[in-house]
């Protein structure tokens, strides 16, 4: 970004940082100790701040960190709340070093000039990540750091994670189900398996195995059904984000969401237009046919009633695996979501992310990067993407002997935790090519819930009542609450 455009756009304090980070990045001399105190806050579960201090300790027994305290400080709260607790923190200067966060969390820190650039710190010959270590990192969680209006990295991955599609394996390869719904339309096979799963389109799913699936339900006789219609909420399909399911259709049908002006750093909103009007006129009528729903329309998780055999197919996150396999006794399978027949497999990047925050002193942020540095290492990160069900934020974690040994599924009990947990890690291994992260601005966390309120709104609405006009006010108030907060 040119700087005179980018100094137009900026408050004074983040102009501050920008200057302040402008230079090498802290220390230049590796090997001079450095002794002071950071902060690192974050809300991952007790076992995982476990591990964390484990990680601190190691960190300050190599040569140089014995005078850095790492205070592990684990949040309660969610991660709005997080968020807003550093920004009040900011008045009394009480804030962390290093914070777990989300990007659009980095924007509001850079309203207050203390997010740090970290390019300087990655670049640096003496105490950076070399060019191997650079080529290590999965590039689409990469590439997020660098999606902010302000040119520079502004956050690095930690507990990253995807969606997968994950299914009901014990109903949908029973022999009968597939010479079933083959009977009923001849587009689907007779035999349902993984690779056929693995490998939809939305337009195959909702016109063919959508339709058949509940056409089979609806002839078998109570007690025998395969998806329980005496549910409050039943269908075929569910899907955990509503905002997700939004952006990511927007993704994989080419049809835009949003984008950043480059010379501005503003945001701009593409998603209203006559493409994803009709898209989403459709999706409602896969609604109403009970084809699809979301946590949204359904006001729950789609995973509680997903194991109560309201729904053969749950999209969510695949760091929430076990939530689709505890306490309930079919086995689960794990595969990539749909994806366009006229576009590519796209899949959202997601999971939070760490980024540094100024204090004005270069020795605590040289010691913030020095432990996330270190907590990115190879050794660390496999413990913690085994510990934690995240993904390994390098590539080479994926090819370890213990990351095979996790997704083996030999030995592990059928529809056992530890065993979707195997299948989880291994559907990822495929999918780390086809991350999407979407651009970040100002407004963009209200895009985020503006357009997951649309897709609840749509699909909730009688089939009846959803007019093209309709739809056309709903994607017009959707983009006028957005503006508003841009």
């Amino acid at each position: 970004m040119k700087k005179e455009n980018l100094l137009k756009c900026l408050p004074l304090a983040a102009m501050v940082i920008l200057t302040a980070c402008g230079g090498g990045g802290g220390n230049d001399d590796p090997d001079r100790p450095l002794n002071t105190t950071i902060t690192f806050m974050h809300r991952n579960a007790q076992a995982a701040s476990e591990m964390i201090d484990t990680f601190i300790e190691e960190f300050n027994e190599i040569p140089g960190n014995e005078n850095i305290t790492v205070v592990n400080n684990k949040y309660s709260g969610n991660y709005d709340q997080l968020r807003d607790q550093v920004i009040s923190d900011m008045g009394t200067g009480e804030y962390p070093d290093l914070v777990e966060c989300y990007p659009d969390h980095v924007v509001r820190y850079m309203d207050f000039g203390k997010a740090v650039n970290l390019e300087p710190y990655i670049d640096n010959t003496n105490y950076g990540w070399s060019q191997t270590d650079k080529d290590d990192i999965v590039p689409a969680f990469l590439a997020e750091g660098e999606m902010y209006p302000i040119e520079g990295v502004y956050s690095l991955p930690l507990s990253k994670s995807t969606e997968a599609m994950f299914y009901n394996e014990t109903v949908l390869f029973n022999p009968t189900l597939g010479e079933a719904l083959h009977a009923i339309d001849s587009e689907v096979p007779a035999t349902i398996n993984a690779a056929y799963i693995n490998n939809l389109t939305w337009e195959h799913f909702f016109d063919h195995l959508a339709p058949a699936i509940m056409e089979h339900n609806e002839s078998l006789p109570e007690g025998s059904k395969i998806i329980d219609t005496t549910a409050e909420h039943y269908g075929v399909l569910g899907y955990d984000s509503d905002a997700n399911f939004f952006i990511t259709l927007c993704e994989q049908y080419g049809y835009g969401y949003t984008d950043v002006n480059t010379e501005t750093g503003t945001g701009i909103l593409k998603f209203n237009n006559a493409n994803v009007r009709g898209l989403l006129k459709d999706l409602n009528e896969y609604a109403n046919n009970h084809y699809l729903a979301t946590a949204g329309t359904i006001g729950d998780y789609v995973n509680t009633q997903f194991v109560n055999n309201a729904f053969l197919f749950s999209v969510g996150s695949t760091a929430g695996y076990k939530y689709q396999q505890q306490n309930f006794d079919d086995q689960v399978g794990a595969a990539k979501i749909p994806h366009a027949e006229s576009g590519a497999l796209k899949i959202i990047n997601q999971g939070p992310s760490a980024a540094i925050l100024s204090h004005g002193d270069k020795d605590r942020e040289l010691a913030a990067w020095k432990f996330y540095k270190f907590f990115a290492e190879k050794e660390q990160n496999i413990r913690w993407a085994t510990l934690t069900g995240y993904l390994p934020v390098r590539q080479s974690v994926y090819t370890m002997e213990e990351y095979f040994s996790y997704s083996d599924e030999t030995g592990k009990a059928d529809a056992s935790v530890d065993k979707l947990a195997a299948r989880t890690a291994t559907y990822c291994t495929t999918v780390s090519n086809v991350l999407y992260a979407s651009p970040t601005f100002k407004g963009s966390s209200t895009a985020r819930d503006q357009v997951g309120a649309l897709m609840t709104n749509i699909l909730k609405k009688p089939l009846v009542d959803a007019t093209d006009s309709w739809i056309l006010d709903q994607f017009n108030t959707a983009q006028s609450n957005i503006l508003l907060a841009m």
